[in-house]
């Protein structure tokens, strides 16, 4: 540089003498650091211990009290001085009392959940903390106090949670735990108002409550019960709310703080193994919802995974996609819960299984020709000569089932009643059918019987004496079934004889027992609850006290040709034919339900069902979505605070320290 540049340039030492005032003290620096980050901490420990009232009146609050003397104090997430005197029972006002004792069930529930996600919440606070405010002994010795004290009333509600189900007390079951989980979340939106607990521990909370209960409906679903919709709605508002709870706290704990991170990883690791155990069991029932299940646990496994192993830089980035995944997990769980109304089965459903039926199933053809001769009646209808195939094959190949695979070829007309000639010995079954000598003796096995006697009557030379002793036998076997002594009754055995009268051409002598079909009907309907037995449709024999599905198809068949009594139940029998997300229809079981159902639509006389049936019978339903509404209420409506300080001030205030 030239000279002149140079005179213009201030020396170095002019700069740093113009600019020592202003320079901060090193030591006053370091001590203004350590009393910010001090006041921060001190800030935020007096928010845990809800010290909201002055510092001359330091009583803490009646709800901490109460809350300590029916949960291990430790548990609700917060430093609180361990020294906080419980409160008697006998010491709270009544309406305290009353939300403690509705609350209680439920929260035997919570504190399976809570007891493992508040030990790992206290020992991240021990070990980031670095802190001996919490003991974890102490916290390990409240807890099993806790289970030592309360523990036999925690096991007779999960003994009556069990076993009322099994006894026919789901609903009752369901109403009560529904009604203590609402005297739960009071209890908990009162102390989070009281700012005795953060957002973690209650959405953590309510993640596991629901868990629980939708694992017990899961389990308990297909049991006895009045619900018209399909019980796995309930399953899938109580884990949806769950995921999507879960999913919505989730990115509150992304900012830094330890504590809520730790937990809320615990509660999807909780909440997956809940889910998973009785999903992959379930999943295992249904051929086709198989991979609905297997996409759902994958995706929750997938999202759980990544949310474990990612760093807390890209966990913070994965917030927004958390929501979203968690939000569309709970959609799906609610769309495979509910995939009995948007994917039933269809007409087109019932005509590709009897045209698939592969007759390697010996003993259902009485179920295949109940849904084809459904078909038949309609103009749905079924291709006979892609059946009747593989019906001459399974009848060369299972000659001991000759009798009854053509009974069940008469009744669906898979074989026309001129081709079942080919298939009689037509002057020995004449002779032994209506030979007059045996005029007044029953028949006794009409279902062998069934299809000689549709053959013989279509044959132009079969007389009317003929038919007059074979109508005559048939009306012995139907007073042999009136006979009080007989206690083998079959309501099948009452439609073929129907069946074949009508076919013999005599219908006035059926209509003349109208009186003691409408009596059947109403006897052998099920209607009260037994253990382990569902209710609502019709048994097989008297004797029984559990719904047949067959006996269901014949009855209601029954009622196509009588007409339907006044006595007969039929809210308790649309509900045992309610659809079921799990049933397939390939599954041996559900195939007469669906034929009912199907035939119930379309019998004359029955009234439809009105919205007061709806609000009446689905009560868990709609309480289930009440308290999923209320759990979320509860869990964003209470303060979202930090445990502690991040790591950045603590590093920051150990630097200044150590300076």
């Amino acid at each position: 540089m030239n000279q002149s540049t140079g005179e213009r340039l201030i020396d170095e030492h002019e700069i740093r003498a113009a600019l020592r005032p202003w320079r901060p003290d090193r030591q006053s620096f370091a001590d203004g650091v350590r009393n910010r980050v001090e006041l921060v901490v001190k800030r935020r420990s007096d928010a845990h211990l809800n010290d909201s009232a002055s510092a001359s009146d330091p009583r803490p609050s009646e709800w901490l009290r109460i809350a300590a003397s029916f949960v291990p104090i430790h548990l609700l997430g917060r430093s609180f001085d361990t020294s906080v005197a419980p409160i008697s029972f006998a010491a709270i006002s009544l309406g305290k009392k009353m939300v403690v004792v509705l609350a209680f069930p439920f929260l035997c529930f919570l504190m399976i959940g809570l007891t493992v996600i508040g030990m790992m919440r206290i020992r991240a606070l021990q070990h980031e903390q670095g802190s001996a405010s919490i003991d974890i002994e102490q916290a390990r010795q409240a807890t099993a106090q806790w289970w030592k004290r309360y523990g036999w009333i925690a096991a007779i509600v999960f003994t009556a949670a069990l076993v009322a189900p099994f006894l026919g007390w789901s609903m009752p079951l369901m109403v009560a735990l529904v009604c203590s989980g609402f005297a739960t979340v009071s209890l908990v939106r009162t102390l989070a108002k009281e700012n005795l607990i953060d957002r973690a521990v209650v959405g953590g909370s309510c993640v596991a409550g629901l868990g629980i209960l939708g694992q017990l409906s899961a389990t308990f679903a297909s049991m006895s019960s009045s619900q018209l919709l399909d019980p796995y709605l309930v399953t899938g508002v109580l884990f949806s709310g769950s995921f999507m709870i879960g999913a919505l706290v989730r990115p509150s704990s992304w900012t830094g703080q330890g504590v809520e991170h730790r937990l809320s990883k615990q509660t999807k690791m909780v909440l997956l193994v809940t889910f998973a155990i009785s999903n992959i069991a379930l999943a295992c029932l249904a051929y086709r919802l198989a991979s609905y299940w297997l996409l759902i646990l994958i995706a929750m496994g997938v999202t759980v995974a990544a949310s474990l192993l990612a760093t807390p830089r890209v966990r913070k980035s994965m917030s927004s996609l958390w929501v979203i995944g968690g939000v569309l997990l709970g959609c799906l769980i609610m769309t495979v819960c509910s995939k009995s109304y948007w994917g039933g089965v269809t007409s087109a459903d019932l005509r590709l299984y009897v045209e698939s039926y592969d007759g390697q199933r010996m003993g259902l053809w009485d179920d295949w020709a109940d849904v084809a001769q459904m078909l038949d009646e309609t103009d749905v209808g079924f291709d006979k000569e892609l059946v009747l195939k593989r019906f001459q094959q399974d009848l060369k190949l299972h000659p001991q089932m000759r009798d009854r695979m053509l009974t069940a070829a008469a009744r669906s007309g898979l074989i026309s009643d001129s081709e079942l000639l080919a298939y009689l010995d037509v002057q020995a079954d004449r002779r032994q059918l209506t030979d007059s000598t045996n005029s007044d003796q029953p028949i006794l096995n009409v279902n062998t019987v069934y299809f000689r006697i549709v053959a013989l009557a279509f044959s132009n030379d079969f007389t009317e004496t003929e038919r007059d002793v074979l109508t005559g036998r048939l009306m012995a076997d139907w007073n042999r079934l009136a006979s009080k002594d007989f206690e083998y009754r079959k309501l099948a055995d009452v439609l073929l004889i129907s069946e074949l009268i009508e076919r013999l051409d005599r219908t006035t002598e059926r209509e003349r027992r109208i009186a003691d079909v409408h009596r059947w009907l109403v006897e052998y309907q099920v209607t009260e609850p037994h253990a382990f037995r569902s209710i609502g449709g019709f048994r097989a024999f008297m004797q029984t006290n559990e719904s047949d599905r067959q006996a269901t198809v014949a009855a209601i068949s029954l009622m196509e040709i009588f007409g339907t009594p006044r006595e007969l139940d039929l809210t308790r029998l649309r509900s045992y034919l309610r659809p079921n997300a799990l049933h397939d229809l390939q599954a041996y079981n559900y195939v007469p339900k669906v034929v009912a159902r199907e035939k119930l639509v379309r019998l004359a006389g029955v009234p439809p069902l009105t919205v007061s049936d709806y609000l009446r019978s689905e009560l868990p339903l709609w309480l289930s979505i009440m308290l999923v509404l209320l759990l979320a209420y509860a869990t964003f409506s209470s303060p979202n605070r930090a445990l502690h300080a991040p790591k950045r001030l603590r590093r920051t205030s150990a630097a200044g320290a150590n300076q």
